[in-house]
């Protein structure tokens, strides 16, 4: 098993953590639906496909996450804006996108990719960024899948994007000044739309 995880480039201690989780999760479900296999079924049939989507980006060389970035970004961008005409409406949200048999959150999609676009900013800007019209493209950057995510509503996930776009902010040696501000317009934004837009 540990040869296995070392030729696929996946950290042995994250995946079976990750594991003890999905089958703790399989056992909520488990106990939630009364013991309905069907349902039982669907959710390990989407962990095995989840666990092969990982196992493939896994071993996607970082520069093409690099190059790719922007226009990662500029589908999720084009994705969310799509939801907010066409989206399936499901208790009082229009969060979800049905193409044929297939249907899933772009908000999903935009919580992976929005901090990989926030990683090449950084990379880009080189450091310190203390420029105030770099700060200004960041928090634009950030701020507008955060719009168009609130607006489905989906707080929980807008919440996510925010906080793990901070974190790679904060691994990348920011100055703590820059930072405080950031964190604060953010959050200014965040409330403004949420009790405005």
């Amino acid at each position: 098993m540990w040869y296995i995880l070392k030729k696929l480039h996946i950290d042995n201690f994250l995946f079976f953590y990750i594991l003890a989780l999905l089958i703790y999760g399989i056992l909520i479900i488990w106990s939630a639906s009364n013991g309905n296999f069907y349902i039982i079924k669907w959710k390990i049939f989407q962990i095995v496909i989840g666990i092969f989507v990982v196992v493939l980006l896994s071993h996607i060389p970082p520069k093409i996450y690099e190059i790719s970035a922007l226009y990662i970004y500029i589908f999720c961008i084009l994705l969310l804006l799509v939801v907010m005409f066409f989206g399936k409406v499901n208790k009082g949200a229009q969060r979800w996108l049905e193409i044929g048999c297939i249907c899933f959150q772009p908000s999903e999609i935009a919580k992976i990719f929005i901090p990989l676009m926030v990683a090449k900013f950084i990379q880009y800007y080189r450091y310190p960024l203390v420029d105030v019209k770099c700060i200004l493209y960041l928090l634009i950057l950030l701020m507008l899948p955060v719009f168009l995510v609130m607006l489905q509503p989906d707080l929980g996930t807008a919440i996510l994007i925010i906080l793990s776009s901070l974190l790679i902010l904060l691994l990348s040696g920011i100055n703590w000044k820059v930072f405080f501000y950031i964190t604060l317009a953010l959050f200014f934004c965040f409330f403004f739309v949420l009790f405005y837009a």
